[in-house]
């Protein structure tokens, strides 16, 4: 299996308290971080209906800040082989409803067994089986809850065009395909061949692996679920 790793890994210990809003298998890391969740849930249906679907999750779901191993990141998706966190950068580029919808998106596609993650035989966790498609697709789920700063922000003292804004033309003027291909130049690192999560599964049942201390989490490959999945995620990302 072809493994395309984006995502790399800053687990810090957390105090977990519970939210107002929904179920509490959706979780908070602070105080912090869920009275600016609470602005933005009020604010867009999107955020509700994004975090209403991590709520059913069997999984716990982590809210939180932090910066990463690289604090140009504005998310990551992240885990500790049991949890999953949402790490949002507080000071990144895109706002904090666009940074949850991008990675919401992205848990999504863990849910259905589309992305998964990897221990090394250090401990380390990073994302697998991630191709350009579904980083596009995470893209996507930005626009409805994108605002102007997220379109056009300032770098080094100048107003420039963000990458979300050149998606999104690429998007409105070409289709879905056009745009994935551009952010492949963007993310080099990432495949432009659709990936099955069939795979994870046969790699996580290969004992080369485990005598190596390695080891995999992901969620079986629900083909039946991707459909609907698929078209959860299209529906919100036109409203």
């Amino acid at each position: 299996m072809k493994r395309a790793i984006i995502f790399s890994m800053f687990i810090f210990a957390v105090s977990i308290i519970e939210p107002k809003i929904s179920w509490a298998v959706v979780k908070f890391a602070d105080d912090e971080i869920k009275k600016d969740f609470d602005l933005i849930y009020e604010q867009y249906e999107v955020i509700q209906k994004l975090y209403d679907q991590l709520s059913i999750s069997d999984l716990t779901y982590v809210i939180r800040y932090g910066e990463g191993k690289d604090h140009h990141v504005d998310g990551l998706i992240e885990t500790d082989g049991k949890n999953i966190y949402l790490t949002l950068n507080k000071y990144g580029q895109y706002s904090l409803q666009a940074k949850f919808a991008h990675e919401a998106a992205h848990a999504l596609q863990f849910e259905t067994g589309r992305i998964a993650f990897f221990r090394n035989n250090r401990g380390e966790w990073s994302g697998v089986n991630i191709d350009v498609w579904d980083e596009a697709e995470a893209f996507q789920m930005m626009i409805p809850v994108a605002n102007g700063a997220d379109y056009c922000g300032i770098m080094k003292g100048e107003s420039r065009k963000t990458g979300l804004y050149k998606f999104k033309r690429k998007l409105e003027d070409y289709g879905f395909e056009r745009a994935a291909q551009y952010l492949s130049h963007t993310y080099k690192h990432l495949s432009l061949e659709h990936k099955n999560n069939p795979t994870v599964a046969q790699e996580a049942s290969n004992v080369f692996w485990a005598k190596r201390g390695c080891k995999f989490f992901y969620k079986p490959y629900k083909s039946e679920l991707i459909n609907s999945n698929y078209c959860l995620i299209d529906n919100l990302a036109k409203e």
